[in-house]
């Protein structure tokens, strides 16, 4: 089972947007996937599950409920581990038990992976607090989503040097090679500069165009399916390199 993440340590790039729409990518070409929604805001569960859930990621890490009993079907292959965007208590749990079960997302994955799915998407904050370390460390990859702005270059900055942190002391193995550069604009001299600045770094590089109607349809539990959005055939092309086809 791949393990994949969407981080930065910067707010409002795009993660959420980025996690959902590359979990439901890949479920489309035929695997079954699992997005988790790890940001203790809840913003992945509002936008994809139309009904309220009975149960949290939290609930299953407190083994309050079982993945069977909080995992949501949504569509075709994919399904969403939730998070109340009201009233979660996966912070609480971050803060007051995980330092004492460090192990507890590598645990979690490995429990996802009986259920029989072939990826988990996890969407997280942009914190870098021991929430966010611990469940990277228990991923193969994480993909950055960035905006074309000088302050997001700031955010990638400060990710790599935590990724390498956490790859020496908490005994992970992750990968880092994969930015999404999202809202773009290619009429905007500044997107363009910063475009170019980022290509120089080596990653490889996904592009999705400024959209309004992507963002907005969010409310409206629209995807970039649903809207017909110009940058489907973005998404499908790293839905396709997760999957080496």
């Amino acid at each position: 089972m791949r393990k994949i993440g969407f981080q930065i340590a910067k707010g409002g790039v795009g993660k959420t947007t980025s996690a959902g729409h590359i979990a439901l990518g890949v479920s489309l070409r035929g695997k079954k996937v699992l997005a988790v929604d790890a940001d203790p805001q809840g913003n992945l569960t509002s936008w994809l599950s139309i009904h309220a859930p009975k149960y949290e990621l939290s609930d299953v890490l407190n083994e309050i409920a079982t993945l069977e009993q909080a995992i949501i079907p949504l569509t075709g292959n994919l399904s969403l581990l939730p998070t109340f965007a009201h009233g979660s208590t996966l912070r609480d749990f971050a803060e007051l038990k995980l330092l004492q079960r460090p192990f507890t997302f590598r645990a979690l994955v490995k429990n996802i992976e009986t259920l029989g799915f072939d990826f988990v998407v996890f969407d997280m904050s942009p914190g870098s607090s021991s929430l966010e370390k611990m469940i990277i460390a228990a991923l193969d990859e994480i993909i950055t989503p960035l905006t074309p702005e000088f302050f997001s270059v700031d955010g990638l900055t400060t990710f790599v040097e935590t990724l390498s942190w956490i790859n020496k002391n908490l005994e992970g193995n992750v990968k880092h090679e994969r930015i999404i550069l999202n809202n773009f604009n290619r009429s905007f001299a500044q997107h363009l500069l910063f475009s170019e600045e980022i290509k120089r770094l080596k990653y490889h590089i996904y592009t999705i165009a400024q959209e309004r109607p992507l963002a907005d349809g969010q409310k409206d539990h629209l995807t970039a399916w649903d809207i017909r959005s110009k940058n489907i055939p973005e998404f499908e092309r790293l839905a396709a390199d997760l999957l080496g086809v």
